[in-house]
């Protein structure tokens, strides 16, 4: 399955990571526990996330290469609205299986 994982700098990542979730929660499964958050998406992809003091990373992991992007390109366009103001760079990497 292809996966990619985003670590994005901020000191906020908590924050995000929460509001990612309530937000998403609106339409699909999504659950934040302590310093780690999932979402399930109805295309069968997976978005994890964890929050450190310094940043925000995000795993994805998707059936197919057009859904990795999908879910990518959802993470990422919630996650720049939610933190306009410190206009986060998101840059994600291929994991390896």
């Amino acid at each position: 399955m292809p996966r990619s994982e985003a670590r994005v700098a901020t000191r906020l990542g908590q924050r995000y990571m929460t509001l990612l979730c309530r937000h998403f929660r609106h339409k699909v499964p999504a659950e934040v526990t302590g310093d780690t958050a999932r979402a399930d998406f109805p295309w069968g992809a997976i978005a994890e996330m964890a929050a450190t003091p310094e940043q925000l990373r995000v795993t994805c992991t998707a059936g197919s290469p057009a859904d990795l992007v999908r879910t990518q390109d959802v993470i990422a366009i919630h996650l720049a609205r939610f933190a306009f103001r410190d206009r986060p760079e998101i840059s994600w990497q291929p994991l390896a299986d």
